[in-house]
């Protein structure tokens, strides 16, 4: 933190106004006044629809690895597994990076609060699997979000909110209210 005024820096690791707007709420809990936000594009994960656990939380990791220049850097990522029942499941990972000790916050133990069902998943994951495995074998080439734009004429990057009644905005608030929950906890925040 910037010893002079006591503000942290913090950086976005998207340009999406989507994940910005859901993002605000969190800053504005007395933290806007108090810290700085800026979006930044972060480094690319190699795959546009990271598949599993495991992977969507690699993917938005490597978001945050090489970033300089900030107190904490944010990283939401969606991605895709299948679940027990083998229906297609969409999920949020939220990872906020304190540089100065390089420790990871996450909803890593918390991730399936996030989860929203996906229409039509199992026909639409036949057609993803068709599009390729991506280069780094975190995910596929194609998204989800792709396909049920192009099926039901829906925003691809918030077909759950049409067709789920389920924002993402808020899906994604449900892993950063946890995330930054964790900072308090650590007293990594300052709101006096």
């Amino acid at each position: 933190m910037d010893s002079n005024n006591n503000k942290a820096k913090f950086a976005l690791c998207s340009k999406s106004k989507l994940k910005l707007e859901a993002l605000l709420p969190y800053m504005s809990y007395n933290l806007a006044e108090k810290h700085d936000l800026d979006t930044i594009k972060g480094s690319d994960t190699g795959s546009n629809q990271p598949f599993g656990i495991e992977n969507t939380f690699t993917c938005a990791k490597k978001r945050v690895d090489d970033v300089k220049g900030y107190d904490f850097v944010i990283s939401i990522e969606n991605g895709a597994f299948i679940n027990d029942h083998k229906f297609p499941q969409d999920i949020c990972a939220v990872i906020i990076k304190d540089c100065s000790t390089g420790k990871i916050y996450s909803n890593k133990d918390k991730i399936m609060e996030t989860v929203i069902m996906i229409p039509d998943g199992k026909s639409l994951y036949e057609n993803v699997k068709i599009n390729g495995i991506s280069k780094n074998k975190l995910g596929y080439n194609i998204t989800f979000g792709r396909l049920l734009s192009d099926k039901y004429k829906v925003p691809d990057n918030n077909w759950m909110e049409k067709l789920c009644n389920f924002p993402r905005q808020r899906q994604i608030g449900i892993g950063l209210k946890y995330v930054f929950g964790k900072l308090y906890v650590d007293n990594k925040l300052i709101t006096d």
